[in-house]
């Protein structure tokens, strides 16, 4: 076996490990904080979060079907409210309310969970031999 490979201009190579880490987010995830139905391009989420224009968010299953699960881009947030505006609407309906479940479900609470997906990464090469990246 050889190590020499053999590649092009512009390229990312990994024959090992590569690890990217990109912005922090002081949370991850936060809960709907009111019912979101199939079709909504608005949602109540928590509030105080550093979500901006552009994030990808993942809206968790709320039915019996493992595949019903949202992946959605966001418009505005507002982080007084939570009001959150998406790109495209739901493709299906996710449970939320603005208390938890928690007292009523042995301390399971059980509206949907959203997850903040976009981390910012963002790799940038040069334009050297006019071959920019």
């Amino acid at each position: 076996m050889s190590d020499e490979y053999e590649a092009g201009n512009k390229i990312i190579a990994n024959l090992g490990t590569v690890k990217l880490y990109g912005k922090k987010r002081a949370q991850k995830m936060t809960r709907l904080h009111a019912e979101a139905k199939k079709g909504a391009t608005t949602v109540t989420l928590g509030t105080e979060l550093d979500i901006v224009k552009g994030d990808k968010l993942a809206f968790a299953p709320t039915a019996f079907a493992q595949t019903a699960g949202d992946v959605k881009t966001v418009s505005s947030y507002d982080s007084e409210t939570g009001k959150t505006v998406l790109t495209s609407g739901l493709s299906f309906y996710h449970y939320g309310a603005e208390k938890s479940s928690a007292d009523s479900y042995n301390g399971v609470d059980i509206r949907g969970e959203v997850v903040i997906l976009s981390r910012n990464i963002k790799i940038e090469g040069t334009s050297e031999d006019n071959w920019g990246a």
